[in-house]
């Protein structure tokens, strides 16, 4: 049986990418909203599996967390570029390293691939970080904050805890929603 941070961490990652996907702003950006799906399958399947202990549904949890977390906060940095004014083809190129991850990792079940999606995920945080500096939207600031914090925890040589990622990914994907509906801190009265 899980811990009750596990449970807490899964629902407030269901609860905030529920949020985002039932904003009718963020059904434009196609990029975050998949990375909203993601992020919701993953807390989803994690809770489920933390209640049950099933193993075919550890198994699902097991890959849904490994696809929202080797693509997901690549797809809220494409969308980021895309509504800043960036180019939207050179913003996809942000998605090259994890689809890369994901096709020899998943595709031919490499179990000794060292990943190149931590690259991107870096840049893509960078790229986030620039955002907001230049857009003077420090949302962006404590959203790439969060996912930096859930990539670094993330890393094979780092000893883990699964709710600690899940709970930095609910507080990003919570404001990387609010972001795409054109809201800052000021918003929510700070």
């Amino acid at each position: 049986m899980a811990g009750v941070w596990d449970i807490v961490y899964n629902i407030l990652l269901i609860a905030s990418s529920t949020y985002g996907l039932t904003r009718k702003s963020l059904i434009s950006k196609k990029f975050a909203y998949l990375g909203l799906a993601l992020f919701c399958l993953n807390g989803c399947l994690t809770l489920v599996n933390d209640l049950t202990n099933c193993q075919a549904v550890d198994e699902a949890a097991f890959l849904a967390h490994g696809f929202a977390n080797t693509i997901g906060v690549d797809l809220f940095a494409v969308d980021t570029c895309i509504s800043s004014g960036v180019d939207p083809y050179l913003s996809c190129v942000i998605l090259v390293p994890p689809v890369i991850d994901l096709i020899v990792i998943y595709g031919f079940r490499a179990t000794s691939w060292s990943r190149v999606t931590s690259v991107s995920h870096i840049l893509s945080v960078a790229l986030l970080f620039n955002i907001a500096i230049r857009d003077g939207r420090p949302i962006l600031i404590v959203t790439g904050m969060s996912f930096l914090f859930a990539v670094l925890i993330n890393r094979e040589d780092i000893y883990f805890e699964y709710n600690d990622v899940t709970g930095y990914n609910a507080i990003a994907v919570f404001c990387a929603s609010w972001f795409f509906q054109g809201k800052d801190f000021k918003d929510m009265g700070f």
